[in-house]
């Protein structure tokens, strides 16, 4: 992106000659067809990039608002990179450039082919300063990473474990809605009631415990805190520029200690601390795949199952708030997903695996639900080995990406160098007129797959990724649709609900990034019951 300063205006009015020299700089950062390699570590000219200071790149403006800028610089890049006919952009933080990728065939490169030449595990420092190196969510891409990740993927997505947990999830979800009933149908905060069931379903179904109740709303709080530290971008460059100063930051400014420290209690009373005897008498899931791994104590897995139960609560609990916040809009689509709900109705009003597959029309708004908006907008991955993304067409196997990487017109190669920050932005390729028709429309119907995962019969795979792509895709992603989609039957087929569309101040709801997808100002609903019986 070119500099809004008019070309070479800095020499059409008196200026010190130390400020002429600083403009020149500035002016040549901005424009220069070699784009400072050594400073941005982008190698070609076509990329667009955002204007900044020829040291500090965007640092300081990352800066202020005590650093909540994300979303800003998301926006900016976003702009950036629809100028490009790549769809890629890019701007640096002192001496670490971050580069936007937006278009499904280069963020196939990225996520894909060259997934092995790039890795998070950087940038999760502040995380991880909360929750320990050890946990599947931050730890860095290893052979000890891969055997937990696998065994945590065998346990969360198996049919055989999501089938046993089915009836324990509608039960839950039953407790809650009577509740709800109870107060009126009025619920003061979406977020919250969502967040305090999506983290009881996780809890009480899969893993045999109490309810969490009290302790809610300390967990999310400290999450969030520990997500909205590892995204933000002033911290990302903090890490790069001088590791002390970043620890020093996150001390000083968000108090991250007192936070460990409840959380640890927390996680520890909760899930560090199991009944050894008694789980090995009970049917609980987690006891059954770990209890003969001697890679993986029942300790170490109950410290991952605590991360998958922090990260899920929040990526679950905003699906179904967005969700929601759409039927409210959308009168016609609501009464559809009734009358499937009707078509498909178990008996006794007890949902399985196998009829949950027959609510296709309840899959594709959940997908166009996750298409505007994904809770987790942006996955960022630190360059940890040079690479190249190559002007290509799209490919289906390795092996043609291989001939077409061979067959290539070099002179368009782009080189990533290590330290580059990559970013692919499910909130903004989402969004992309040239792959989505009227895509700020919410519009089930665009998705011809009924398949959950898959977003149009896998025409251009890489335009819907809200759960991520390749290695650090979201392993938990089966279990959370099942709780969203049971969560929705049970709710709209027993209550009729209006959701708020204002903040305090009478506006419309605006989103920003902070650690997962947010709207600013709290989001009230309430329910009036539609046929009680139904219920249980």
């Amino acid at each position: 992106m070119s500099s809004t300063r008019p070309s070479l205006s800095f020499f059409q009015q008196p200026k010190p000659i130390s400020t002429k020299l600083y403009d020149a700089f500035i002016w040549a950062y901005e424009h220069s067809p070699i784009n400072f390699s050594m400073l941005t570590g982008i190698h070609h000219p076509d990329v667009r990039r955002l204007p900044g200071n020829i040291l500090l790149g965007r640092l300081q403006h990352a800066s202020k608002d005590d650093g909540k800028k994300l979303n800003e610089e998301i926006n900016a890049l976003a702009e950036a990179a629809s100028k490009d006919r790549r769809g890629m952009s890019y701007c640096s933080y002192g001496s670490t450039p971050v580069m936007l990728i937006t278009h499904p065939t280069y963020i196939e490169q990225v996520a894909i082919y060259n997934d092995g030449n790039t890795d998070r595990y950087e940038l999760l420092a502040p995380f991880n300063h909360i929750f320990g190196e050890k946990n599947i969510f931050g730890m860095k891409i290893s052979d000890e990473w891969r055997t937990k990740r696998n065994t945590l993927k065998q346990w969360i997505f198996e049919d055989e474990a999501l089938d046993n947990v089915t009836e324990k999830m509608q039960t839950i979800i039953d407790e809650y809605f009577f509740k709800l009933e109870s107060n009126d149908g009025k619920i003061p905060s979406v977020e919250k009631f969502m967040a305090s069931l999506a983290m009881d379903l996780f809890t009480r179904s899969i893993l045999d415990t109490p309810p969490l109740e009290e302790k809610v709303e300390t967990i999310s709080l400290g999450f969030g805190t520990a997500l909205s530290c590892s995204s933000n971008l002033q911290n990302v460059a903090l890490l790069k520029l001088n590791a002390l100063a970043n620890y020093f930051y996150l001390k000083t400014t968000h108090k991250l200690d007192d936070e460990r420290l409840n959380l640890q209690s927390i996680i520890t009373k909760n899930f560090l601390e199991p009944n050894y005897e008694l789980l090995k008498n009970t049917s609980n899931i987690l006891q059954k795949h770990f209890q003969d791994d001697r890679q993986h104590s029942l300790e170490n897995a109950y410290e991952d199952a605590a991360i998958l139960l922090l990260s899920g609560h929040e990526t679950t609990s905003r699906l179904l708030q967005f969700t929601l916040m759409h039927l409210t809009n959308h009168p016609t689509i609501l009464e559809k997903m009734r009358k499937e709900i009707d078509k498909n109705r178990p008996l006794h009003n007890q949902w399985t695996r196998d009829d949950l597959k027959k609510m296709t029309y309840l899959n594709k708004v959940l997908k166009e639900s996750l298409r505007l908006h994904p809770p987790v907008p942006i996955f960022p991955r630190v360059v940890t080995k040079p690479f190249i993304i190559a002007d290509i067409p799209s490919c289906k196997s390795k092996q043609e990406y291989d001939q077409g990487f061979a067959n290539r017109d070099v002179t368009k190669d782009i080189v990533i160098s290590k330290g580059t920050i990559l970013a692919v932005s499910p909130f903004v390729t989402h969004k992309l007129a040239d792959l989505y028709d009227d895509p700020l429309t919410f519009n089930p119907d665009r998705f011809t797959s009924d398949d959950i995962f898959i977003s149009r019969n896998q025409d251009n795979p890489y335009a819907w990724f809200p759960f991520g792509l390749g290695r650090r895709d979201c392993p938990g992603r089966k279990i959370a649709i099942q709780e969203a989609e049971l969560t929705l039957i049970k709710l709209i087929d027993n209550f009729d609900f209006t959701v708020s569309m204002v903040n305090e101040d009478d506006q419309p709801l605006e989103t920003y990034i902070q650690g997962t997808l947010k709207h600013k100002g709290e989001v009230s609903a309430e329910f009036k019951s539609r046929a009680p019986k139904m219920m249980g």
